[in-house]
């Protein structure tokens, strides 16, 4: 029998993490994995057995400012089990800027064994009927949750909370229109803001 988890719950969190990896835009390939001078997200999806890396399209045209900038940019990901490691020679798949703000991003390979990681299947991973007013919880890496140096990685997520405030059958706009959106990290202690519970 299946349970339910509240969407602004750690469990929540925690279940949509194993979803996602931090990525990061370096200015030279060859540099030091501390030395990324972009954060962000890519979430893991599974369409028609092939695997997929989706971000924002936004990340991907920082990512092709500093291409016109810089001789040698880098997008990777990270992940740090079985211990830490960095992913890059991404292809680029789709975009599509004015709506969605998705850019989808491939692999080598049609399909990547990322230990303690999931792909989400695409075909069963979305509401068949949202409303407006329900939680809609996002979970990525900003640049104050990641600390990486030559000893240390920390790859910490946070979890932020919306409800969506219109649907159409090509978007769902999320906005903080009743003033309660919330946000939790989930470092060690817990930083929390806007009434959001430990």
């Amino acid at each position: 029998m299946a349970s339910q988890v509240p969407a602004d719950s750690p469990e929540t969190a925690r279940f949509l993490a194993c979803h996602t990896l931090p990525l990061g835009l370096k200015k030279d390939a060859r540099d030091k994995p501390w030395e990324v001078i972009h954060r962000a997200t890519f979430s893991l999806l599974e369409v028609g057995g092939k695997h997929f890396f989706v971000t924002c399209a936004h990340v991907l045209e920082k990512f092709q400012e500093m291409q016109s900038s810089y001789p040698n940019p880098q997008l990777t990901a990270y992940t740090t089990i079985p211990k830490f490691t960095e992913l890059f020679g991404f292809r680029l798949v789709d975009v599509e800027r004015k709506i969605l703000d998705v850019a989808v991003f491939c692999g080598q390979e049609d399909t990547v064994d990322l230990p303690a990681r999931s792909f989400i299947p695409y075909k069963g991973s979305y509401l068949d009927d949202p409303a407006i007013g329900e939680p809609v919880c996002i979970v990525g890496y900003p640049s104050e949750n990641i600390e990486v140096s030559d000893r240390r990685a920390d790859l910490n997520y946070m979890q932020i909370i919306f409800r969506a405030s219109s649907i159409s059958d090509r978007q769902i706009v999320l906005a903080d229109e009743r003033g309660d959106e919330s946000f939790a990290t989930f470092l060690n202690p817990i930083r929390l803001r806007s009434g959001l519970a430990a």
